[in-house]
């Protein structure tokens, strides 16, 4: 039985009859192709963590409130969120009539994004403003 002249010649010399710099790019490509599912991604979806905390999220809505005249303190709340976690049912828990006004004003239906859902869906979040 005769074989084929393509299956006689060893490969060694079939590659020895590329070049040097064939070869090397021929190999390159293999090398390249061949491994591009080997490694892990490291994207992760986006939407899966979110990027700031409660308190971070809501004092970007804030800016300092008009009603502290040059004090600092800490303000609780408390909300609801609704399917599409938007802010409901807020309640400030202040003394001061004038800033719980001017948070519920700013707050109420705003968007966010929470660490993770609450049991009773009631979060409560201490806001913190700080003289700058």
């Amino acid at each position: 039985m005769k074989l084929h002249a393509f299956v006689r010649r060893p490969y060694f010399r079939r590659a020895a009859k590329l070049g040097g710099h064939k070869l090397l790019l021929l190999s390159l490509l293999l090398g390249l192709g061949t491994n591009q599912g080997a490694f892990a991604s490291v994207n992760r979806p986006t939407d899966a963590y979110p990027t700031r905390s409660l308190e971070a999220q809501l004092a970007a809505y804030l800016g300092y409130p008009p009603a502290l005249h040059n004090r600092q303190g800490v303000v609780m709340i408390s909300f609801r969120l609704t399917a599409a976690n938007r802010l409901t049912n807020l309640q400030v828990h202040s003394q001061e009539k004038a800033l719980n006004e001017y948070i519920a004003e700013r707050l109420t239906g705003k968007f966010v994004s929470p660490e993770a859902r609450s049991r009773q869906a009631v979060y409560l979040v201490r806001l913190r403003f700080r003289l700058r």
